[in-house]
């Protein structure tokens, strides 16, 4: 996957970690990836190349999927991965570059997610 920020990584307590959307600095995205810590126990130290990630969906591979967002919750339970909230492509109100707050007056709450999306694992 391409670097990120503002996205969410769950342990699903299967061997696996899914990091699921945020920031990549040119857009805001909702794909998913798995990677299989368990595979990785053989190498010690991890070398960056052992690292296997796993693509299991795309920004807009499915109308059935959350819309790309960042700055959400997310965890696991019974083995699926849920995830809440968020916001969409938005001027960040914290620009890394100045190292200042930006005042952005009212926030366009149609940016701001509210529902609910369980991806099942099985």
């Amino acid at each position: 996957p391409v670097p990120r920020h503002d996205g969410t990584m769950v342990d699903m307590q299967n061997g696996s970690l899914l990091m699921f959307g945020g920031d990549t600095y040119r857009s805001v995205v909702n794909d998913l990836w798995r990677m299989d810590v368990r595979d990785q126990e053989e190498y010690r130290p991890v070398q960056e190349e052992c690292v296997r990630w796993v693509l299991l969906s795309r920004n807009g591979s499915s109308i059935l999927s959350p819309s790309p967002r960042r700055s959400h919750a997310a965890f696991a339970f019974n083995g699926d991965l849920f995830v809440f909230g968020g916001i969409g492509q938005t001027v960040d109100p914290f620009h890394i570059a100045y190292y200042h707050w930006l005042h952005l007056g009212i926030i366009n709450v149609s940016l701001v997610f509210t529902d609910m999306w369980q991806f099942r694992s099985s």
